[in-house]
């Protein structure tokens, strides 16, 4: 199991990302495994219940011909906001076993109370707020070693809306 990269939950700026001095050697979910998988099917509920809890669903697959574990994080990204948000938040994870050719459908659930940000000033005085707009939940299908979105393999995404 890897190590989360640095840029996930910290604001972008010089010091975030590769050649930071801090590089993982794997990234969050990365595992070292005799076998593959795919991950396909992303789709997102719209925000329900009392606290707003969104559903991704997506289906996981044993590509490969050994009996095999898989961690698939679920990122969301915010498109725009009022304050300076992470690029990409983690809001959950599945940890998966499947056999060779097994496929799986998963859930991860998480309340809307995760993406909720403070507004205002450097002070921080006002209560977290969830901003209204569009988010877009992402899955990555391949990550690479340090890269859990690499240009040649992106993201699943599906966006729903916070009112």
């Amino acid at each position: 199991m890897g190590d989360q990269p640095k840029f996930f939950d910290q604001f972008p700026s010089t010091s975030a990302g590769t050649g930071s001095d801090y590089n993982p050697l794997f990234s969050f979910g990365f595992g070292l495994s005799y076998t593959t998988f795919s991950v396909d099917g992303l789709a997102v509920s719209s925000p329900t219940g009392s606290d707003g809890t969104v559903t991704a669903t997506f289906s996981v697959t044993n590509t490969g011909g050994r009996d095999g574990t898989d961690v698939v994080p679920v990122f969301v990204h915010q498109q725009t906001s009022q304050v300076v948000v992470p690029p990409h938040r983690l809001v959950g994870f599945a940890r998966v076993e499947l056999e060779p050719g097994e496929a799986r459908t998963v859930n991860v659930d998480f309340p809307l109370s995760k993406l909720a940000v403070t507004p205002g000033d450097i002070d921080s005085s006002a209560a977290p707020e969830i901003q209204s707009g569009v988010y877009t939940v992402e899955v990555p299908t391949q990550p690479q070693p340090n890269d859990l979105f690499p240009e040649s393999s992106p993201p699943l995404q599906t966006n729903f809306t916070a009112r």
